[in-house]
Formats: C-alpha cells, sequence, structure tokens
C-alpha cells in the first residue's frame, strides 16, 4: 500500500512542478515549490536543480512525512526523488529513517535509497528545509546524491495532503 501511495504521490508532484491547473488558488500551480540544488556522483552523474515540496497524509492510522525533490524544467523534470518517513512533519534534527527513491526521466532507471542521511534545519507548516547525503542502488550501479532544499507545503484537502 505505501509503495502505491509513494507512486501516486510522485506522479502529484511531478503534475505539481509541471504547473498543472495554473490557478492561483491551484495547490499544483506555479510559485508553490521550493527550491532544490544537488549533485549525483557515483556510477552515474549529474547536476541537480529545481523544486522542493513536501506533505503529510494519513497512511492507514499514522502520519507520514513525504519530501519531493525534482530536478530540471517544471514541464518536464528529469529527477524525481521522494522520502518518506513515518510519524509526521520531522523537527529539527538528523535523520536516517528515511526510505524513498530517485526516478529518472527515461522511467527505466530507479534507484533506491539505501543509506545516507537528511538534515532538517527548519520546520514548520510554511516550509521544510535542510541537506540530504543520501546513496542510492539500482542493483548494478551505486550513487551519492548530495544537496539542500528548501521545500514549501504541498496541500490539498481533497488527496488528503496536508502541511501536517
Amino acid at each position: 500500500m505505501r509503495s502505491i501511495r509513494m507512486l501516486g504521490l510522485a506522479l502529484v508532484a511531478s503534475m505539481a512542478v509541471a504547473g498543472c491547473g495554473g490557478d492561483d488558488d491551484d495547490p499544483f500551480g506555479p510559485g508553490n515549490m521550493g527550491n532544490f540544488d544537488g549533485n549525483i556522483t557515483g556510477d552515474v552523474t549529474a547536476s541537480l536543480n529545481g523544486n522542493a515540496a513536501f506533505s503529510v497524509y494519513d497512511d492507514g492510522g499514522s502520519d507520514v512525512f513525504e519530501l519531493i525533490l525534482t530536478s530540471g524544467s517544471a514541464a518536464g523534470p528529469t529527477h524525481i526523488l521522494t522520502f518518506v518517513r513515518e510519524g509526521g512533519r520531522p523537527g529539527n534534527g538528523t535523520y536516517d529513517d528515511f526510505a524513498g527513491a530517485i526516478f529518472f526521466d527515461s522511467g527505466d532507471d530507479t534507484y533506491v535509497f539505501d543509506g545516507g542521511t537528511v538534515t532538517i534545519t527548519s520546520s514548520g507548516t510554511g516550509g521544510v528545509n535542510g541537506s540530504i547525503n543520501i546513496t542510492a542502488t539500482d542493483g548494478t550501479n551505486d550513487i551519492t546524491i548530495t544537496g539542500t532544499f528548501q521545500s514549501e507545503c504541498l496541500e490539498d484537502e481533497e488527496e488528503g495532503l496536508t502541511c501536517g
């Protein structure tokens, strides 16, 4: 169930980044995303620059925090990173209990996080800021993803997404 919800939110995030709706009151419209800058090193390399958003949702009785970082143009992100952690929106601190993956634009490459940390330097309903230092694998290749983010809340009552 969680993987289906994660994939669904990743798709919602890609729509949000693409600016679907365009209405100023639409949570998926332009201007409702924060910033993300980072790098991929290892067997694959890339510079990452794009958007950051977070939401909290109820996964059958427990709150789950999801952080979504994208790279590339708003119309077509080249990378989507999705991080999930049970327990609602985290406070300031360094966490090593996030699950997640990075999806490449081709759709053929998915790297699952297998270690590292997410450091939260500021956490509130208006934004969650911090840095990542994550290792990931596709089963053959290994990468390290580092970067900083200033995320904004992606809130949507119909989808059950809150700011925590």
